[in-house]
């Protein structure tokens, strides 16, 4: 393709042209580059040479195992090793880097991890991170979900509301659909589903944490009998409601026991508090929110 600016019949006018576009898009050029730049250089200081990594790990490791006999430790597989040095080394957040040091921990301890673990941690983020170490002290939390009518059950949710948005545990709270979904897709969270349309054949949910979470993020009238919605263009749709039960399932217990140091009994007594706060009086154990009217 031939330079526009040679085609122009006149050299004077060429050379103008030159002299009028070129110095803008040399500028644009400088401030995109200074910007990029600006945007790229926290990852300068969060990522570590392997050194930085062992060194890490070794003091992590050494303050978990000091008081358990040295005879008794077992070789970690190398692969478990350098996937978890690889790991600290480039995450760049303290909550991932605990579970790698704690899987090693673990390993070096004797207890069986499966070789998935380590890569696992890699598709975690330090939010998904905080609610596994809520669900190590807790076990399960609720879920209230609309999806359109049309689409269910196999569509994403038009709305989703938890406790997990109303307690200081995530750095990102409009996201925790996403972190439910990636929970899922990992094998680590396992669901019980009760929807507006099978509440007789399913099992009973634990009203009270549902019931605060129609009163604080929906409305308790809006959840118990919503049978509609209206969508970003402004139709009515047909709606279904879940009431959803998420848990650990046995493979996310195993990696949450061999990973996760510290249960967070914190978060899970403030959604146990928000529960029984917000709950309506007239709930009723092993009642749903439909129950309730």
């Amino acid at each position: 393709m031939s330079d526009p600016i040679s085609a122009l019949p006149n050299t004077a006018v060429a050379e103008a042209y030159r002299d009028l576009v070129q110095p803008g898009a040399r500028e644009l050029g400088t401030v995109v580059g200074r910007s990029v730049r600006a945007i790229l250089a926290p990852v300068r200081g969060m990522l570590w040479s392997l050194e930085q990594a062992q060194d890490y790990l070794q003091r992590r490791v050494t303050e978990r195992l000091s008081n358990n006999d040295p005879e008794a430790f077992q070789q970690p597989p190398a692969s478990l090793l350098t996937t978890a040095l690889s790991g600290i080394a480039v995450c760049g957040e303290e909550e991932l880097r605990n579970l790698y040091a704690e899987l090693v921990t673990s390993s070096i301890n004797g207890q069986r991890a499966h070789p998935a673990f380590a890569n696992l941690i890699r598709d975690l983020s330090a939010d998904e991170a905080r609610i596994l170490g809520m669900l190590k002290a807790r076990g399960v939390f609720h879920a209230i979900e609309l999806k359109d009518v049309r689409d269910a059950p196999h569509s994403r949710p038009v709305n989703f509301w938890t406790l997990l948005e109303q307690i200081e545990l995530l750095e990102a709270k409009a996201d925790v659909l996403e972190y439910v979904e990636n929970l899922t897709r990992l094998g680590l969270l396992g669901s019980i589903r009760q929807s507006d349309s099978n509440r007789d054949f399913a099992p009973a949910l634990d009203s009270m944490e549902l019931s605060a979470i129609a009163n604080l993020s929906i409305g308790s009238e809006l959840v118990t009998r919503m049978t509609s919605y209206v969508d970003s263009d402004g139709v009515t749709r047909g709606g279904i409601l879940d009431s959803i039960q998420y848990h650990l399932t046995v493979f996310g217990r195993a990696f949450v026991n061999a990973c996760v140091e510290v249960a967070n009994d914190t978060a899970a007594s403030l959604l146990d508090d928000l529960a029984e706060k917000h709950a309506s009086e007239h709930t009723k154990p092993g009642k749903t929110p439909w129950d309730r009217l």
